[in-house]
């Protein structure tokens, strides 16, 4: 695991580089989204890269919609009403909030939301009929999205259990098999969020050694091998700060305390 303020495709490619010297062996593929860096950092090293099924499922959902003006209109909408309702009784009624990042793939909870909200309409009350009486407005365009989302979800049962992209099996060899979903680490890295503060300005902390951690200690089978007492007694709290001071950035939490200090 490495951290960076950032990574070009030379870094993805030096690192990778750095792990096959490790490991001793190259890897048979590479898996990643559709990021530049990460598809040119792996195609300069040398490795077969697949396309997580889930991000290239966002990446058409992205270049249908982007630029649609019913779509642009609805989701600007709905961030105009969250900021207008937040605070109001109307608020138990407001839709999911819409990630800035990754949107295309986190469509589903609002999507859903809209369609609930037109099949309820009709038995809300008055006043919340007209401060949501915009939806109706948009009742095809959430019908079709919601269409979109649920041949997607099959696509993607198929792609993941059965059968991959005409572009991937190209670069089959005899008798080998492949992942194209990284929902593995995806999951990993969510749990990693939802635990971390939420306090942008501490970036990345020590904490983030829970990523390799957790999927060793969720699995039951391999908990029972883990051998607790001889971690907690070889690895130090020094060793952390050696970690941490060779791999991570200013916590900008910790320059902020040491800059106000100064001036009190």
């Amino acid at each position: 695991m490495t951290v960076g303020a950032n990574f070009k495709g030379e870094d993805i490619e030096n690192k990778i580089s750095e792990v096959t010297i490790s490991a001793g062996s190259e890897p048979q593929y590479v898996i990643s989204d559709n990021a530049h860096n990460l598809v040119r950092g792996i195609l300069d090293s040398g490795n077969v890269h697949y396309a997580d099924i889930s991000h290239s499922m966002g990446v058409i959902l992205k270049k249908v919609y982007e630029k649609q003006p019913d779509f642009v209109e609805l989701t600007t909408l709905l961030g105009k009403k969250r900021l207008q309702y937040h605070l109001t009784n109307k608020a138990y009624l407001l839709p999911p909030n819409m990630r800035t990042i990754a949107r295309f793939m986190n469509m589903s909870e609002w999507v859903i939301w809209g369609n609930s909200m037109l099949a309820c309409y009709n038995k809300l009350p008055k006043e919340m009929q007209e401060a949501y009486a915009f939806i109706n407005d948009y009742e095809s365009l959430l019908q079709e999205l919601m269409d979109a989302l649920d041949a997607i979800r099959h696509i993607e049962y198929i792609c993941k259990n059965k059968g991959f992209f005409r572009k991937e099996e190209a670069q089959l060899t005899e008798d080998m098999n492949i992942c194209i979903s990284s929902d593995i680490i995806e999951s990993t890295f969510g749990i990693y969020k939802s635990k971390k503060s939420p306090n942008k300005l501490y970036g990345i902390t020590p904490f983030a050694l829970m990523i390799p951690l957790y999927p060793k200690v969720v699995n039951e089978s391999v908990t029972k091998t883990f051998n607790f007492k001889e971690r907690l007694v070889n690895v130090k709290l020094k060793d952390i700060d050696a970690w941490t001071t060779e791999h991570l950035s200013k916590n900008w939490v910790t320059e902020r305390t040491k800059t106000l200090k100064q001036v009190s």
